[in-house]
């Protein structure tokens, strides 16, 4: 399987927290602006890049799921294809 894109929208921090400037940073005024609007910028890009990833039709894949009963799946796309052998089993029998 390639790499999760879902596991990869995880942030763990932002690159530029405001609290880790000085009480009196010397920075110009478009460099303060700037600094402010990074962290912001990188939740959003964080939050597109999940959105795309969860509706991309490769999802399922790489969407957790937790084995119950006769699915022993351990992702959603491997579940539904269970089910559908399953069904289609059924299905010749009648």
């Amino acid at each position: 399987m390639a790499v999760n894109a879902i596991a990869a929208t995880a942030r763990s921090d932002f690159t530029h927290r405001i609290a880790d400037l000085a009480d009196e940073p010397e920075m110009q005024a478009d460099e303060l602006k700037a600094y402010f609007d990074s962290s912001p910028q990188e939740l959003l890009d964080s939050h597109n890049a999940l959105v795309s990833a969860l509706t991309a039709t490769q999802a399922a894949a790489d969407l957790g799921f937790a084995p119950t009963g006769r699915l022993t799946a351990t992702t959603i796309q491997q579940a539904i294809e269970s089910l559908q052998a399953q069904i289609d089993a059924l299905s010749a029998q009648i």
